[in-house]
């Protein structure tokens, strides 16, 4: 449920009449009232709500307007989890400590949630943070991913009881609560910085995080149904603020079978804009027979046709 995909696919399936493409677009429907369309992508957590602005009826999408989509159930398993460092794994900034407390949520994919002072990047993600420090925190976060997932304990915090392929810790988020530029109307700012799979950066606020940071402020009752807040990467606050997403809780649902104490979830709704930056064209020419058979790399290095 990557959210800056979903929001750029949402506008290109509504701009798109290529049924080639998506055999399903003359089935959209036009709302008169909020001049939008919606469609339904299946991702592997399930099924996303997107909600595309529009220019009319025959009109192809809204560039003016934020596209929003709504998350899969998301939920939040563990509160200040305590993560025992071994000392011979502590890196510089943890000063002695033996400890990092993180959250645990879940809103797409499993998420820890640590601020960048809990770290011990007491300059946390501010414009002047350099590349030294990022590379730092990688190290950092690594470091705490593995002890998490090399946890028995710590592991039961991250299994889902419908989706046991999505049952993993895929990312650790770094925050930084209070920083960045607010959008009108939200009342709370928030930047990440996202160390994902094998600790690539995310460029964006990463949308399945901001479903399970979201959740875990629920938790944590900082934030009410309907109260919106900014979420931000290092890289939409290098810009003004221009590319953050505004989530929030758009309905509280019961969820069982996550764990003791864990029976309650939200439905968060993230929202945020997408441009097009450029088309490409595909061909294969009449006798191209590598175009039209395709390849696989591993039967042509095992020698198998």
């Amino acid at each position: 449920m990557c959210g800056h995909a979903t929001i750029a696919l949402g506008r290109f399936l509504v701009d798109t009449h290529d049924l080639a493409v998506f055999p399903r677009r003359d089935s959209l429907v036009f709302d008169p009232e909020s001049w939008t369309t919606k469609l339904l992508l299946h991702a592997p957590c399930g099924i996303v709500e997107v909600t595309v602005p529009v220019l009319g009826s025959s009109g192809g999408s809204d560039p003016s307007r934020s596209v929003s989509f709504l998350s899969v159930p998301s939920f939040t398993t563990a509160l200040d989890l305590p993560v025992s460092i071994a000392a011979s794994d502590r890196w510089p900034e943890l000063s002695g400590r033996c400890n990092v407390n993180v959250d645990i949520a879940y809103g797409g994919i499993f998420y820890a949630l640590v601020s960048a002072s809990e770290l011990g990047f007491t300059s946390g993600l501010r414009p002047e943070t350099s590349a030294l420090d990022i590379d730092a925190m990688s190290r950092a976060t690594a470091t705490l991913k593995m002890a998490i997932t090399r946890s028995a304990r710590l592991k039961e915090r991250v299994v889902h009881p419908a989706h046991e392929d999505l049952s993993y810790l895929y990312s650790v988020m770094v925050v930084d609560d209070g920083l960045g530029l607010q959008v009108r109307g939200t009342k709370w700012v928030e930047t990440g910085l996202c160390f994902f799979a094998d600790q690539q950066v995310d460029r964006s606020p990463t949308g399945s995080c901001v479903a399970a940071r979201i959740a875990a402020a629920y938790a944590r009752r900082k934030l009410e149904k309907d109260d919106a807040w900014t979420y931000h990467s290092v890289v939409s606050n290098g810009f003004r603020g221009e590319g953050g997403f505004v989530g929030r809780v758009e309905a509280v649902v019961p969820v069982s079978g996550i764990g003791e104490g864990v029976d309650e979830g939200v439905v968060v709704r993230t929202e945020g804009k997408a441009w097009y930056t450029g088309a490409s064209t595909f061909m294969v020419e009449k006798g191209d027979k590598l175009g039209n058979l395709g390849f696989n790399l591993r039967e042509l290095v095992s020698g198998k046709s």
